[in-house]
């Protein structure tokens, strides 16, 4: 049995690591949508957002902010080709936030 306590103790030890680990991981999650506070906006009103690092709108209904939205064009790290003169020569990346494409890449020796 006393062989055992050594590693009994450091699976308790990771364990608690993990555990504690992936509580702060759940509150990072948490504060990922930052929101305008409750109670403070007139009906109608459009008010700016994040969604972790994505910019994003809110609309106020009665009296109370909504959900961030991020409005999407394309999706996250998809590539799409470059078309110039009716060809596809090179392609370009979804931002990571889905709102945009970065430059092309692979056009004129980019």
């Amino acid at each position: 049995m006393k062989e055992h306590l050594p590693l009994l103790f450091l699976v308790f030890v990771s364990l608690a690591f993990a555990l504690l680990l992936a509580g702060m991981l759940s509150q990072g999650r948490i504060k990922e949508e930052t929101e305008q506070p409750p109670g403070e906006c007139a009906m109608g009103q459009i008010g700016s957002c994040m969604k972790g690092p994505c910019n994003g709108t809110q609309a106020c209904v009665n009296g109370t902010w909504g959900r961030c939205m991020v409005k999407t064009v394309c999706t996250p790290g998809v590539r799409e080709p470059c078309i110039r003169d009716y060809c596809a020569s090179a392609y370009k990346i979804c931002n990571e936030c889905g709102t945009g494409y970065g430059p092309c890449i692979g056009m004129n020796g980019s």
